[in-house]
């Protein structure tokens, strides 16, 4: 089901979430490490610049759009891959774990299950596990910590859900296109132009989904895992233009910065 997120009154409850930042992919495509190219905002690595987002959705033991939604939150996992050792450099200052996994060129399925795992292994060393689980990019340019707090207020709400992130791709001959209410957070699609819906990651998913994330192989993503969810109606699609921004090729910062300036 897509919804709006909103602000209900919540009864006092733990809601403990772990977080996975899949960096392990290889940027064949940018012909480079695009983790480290330059963000044109931040002027940070994208990969700092993309897990201070997701930092900044964890600065308070509570939520802000939830106040009275008891928030505790784990030390972020960034699974990484051929570009380990500069990817740790860039993020050393940082609180998060860093995590290489020897499997990534079999693709983005193996860093899931190695982001899952790191997650089992450090919660080992605590009291209490994790309830949920976040998996999100780590070159995603657009999202912020407002996107990221909009999920987190959708799972405090819905708990059983899994809540990923929607939005559309537009297609305009040989680029890819996204026009954005940036009041209401809508996708505005010109007449005449096909646009396919995504829902996929970033997305939250409660610790019982984490066995079927653990079953995924190859490059393939979460999303066979919320396709199923959704077909037994236990998915909360979250409108998400941010989310669509990754960082393919060189030329995908073009199409940053036409979304950024909201043309």
């Amino acid at each position: 089901m897509a919804i709006e997120t909103q602000s209900p009154a919540f009864a006092p409850s733990p809601y403990r979430l772990a977080c996975v930042v899949l960096a392990g992919g290889q940027s064949q495509r940018y012909g480079g490490n695009k983790l480290l190219s330059l963000h044109p905002v931040s002027q940070q690595p994208l990969i700092v610049h993309s897990t201070r987002a997701l930092l900044g959705a964890m600065t308070t033991k509570h939520n802000t759009l939830n106040p009275l939604q008891q928030l505790c939150m784990f030390t972020p996992v960034v699974v990484t891959g051929k570009w380990h050792d500069s990817v740790s450099v860039a993020l050393q200052s940082l609180p998060l774990d860093v995590t290489y996994n020897p499997q990534w060129q079999e693709g983005i399925g193996a860093s899931i299950r190695c982001g899952i795992h790191r997650i089992n292994q450090l919660a080992g060393a605590e009291e209490v596990g994790p309830t949920h689980v976040l998996i999100t990019l780590g070159d995603l340019a657009l999202m912020q910590s407002d996107d990221y707090q909009q999920l987190i207020a959708t799972s405090q709400h819905h708990p059983e859900h899994i809540v990923c992130s929607r939005w559309h791709n537009v297609s305009t001959g040989n680029s890819t296109a996204i026009k954005q209410d940036r009041d209401h957070g809508n996708v505005k699609v010109p007449e005449g132009i096909n646009a396919q819906v995504g829902a996929a990651v970033p997305a939250i998913f409660p610790i019982q989904d984490c066995a079927q994330l653990l079953q995924l192989t190859g490059d393939v993503g979460a999303k066979p895992v919320i396709k199923k969810a959704k077909a037994n109606g236990r998915v909360c699609e979250v409108p998400m233009p941010h989310a669509r921004y990754d960082i393919d090729i060189p030329e995908d910062w073009d199409q940053f910065r036409i979304a950024a300036d909201g043309r």
